[in-house]
């Protein structure tokens, strides 16, 4: 069974669309890649970069879905930095209380 897919949720006239709405400059994007869906979505990446500068963007895993926001060329012409866990360690921990 496939589960159906919602399309984006609409947005007033002149209002931001996506995490602007959000005021925050870190992002914590835990996901690995695999099944198949290649989380985090570029697409989603990119909202965050073109509406709000100088954000971390901080991944639980290295891997291939997410490794092209380690480039510091785009880091810098897109004005935000990008973390991830170091070789062989575990990534965040998120403490909710």
């Amino acid at each position: 069974m496939r589960r159906a897919r919602a399309g984006p949720a609409p947005v007033a006239p002149g209002r931001p669309k996506g995490p602007k709405l959000l005021d925050c400059r870190n992002f914590l994007f835990s996901a690995d890649g695999s099944h198949g869906y290649n989380h985090p979505h570029p697409e989603t990446i990119a909202r965050i970069l073109t509406t709000q500068k100088g954000v971390r963007l901080h991944f639980n895993y290295r891997s291939k879905a997410n490794e092209i926001w380690d480039d510091s060329d785009l880091q810098r012409e897109w004005d935000y930095e990008a973390f991830y866990p170091s070789e062989g360690r575990a990534g965040y921990r998120l403490a909710v209380r």
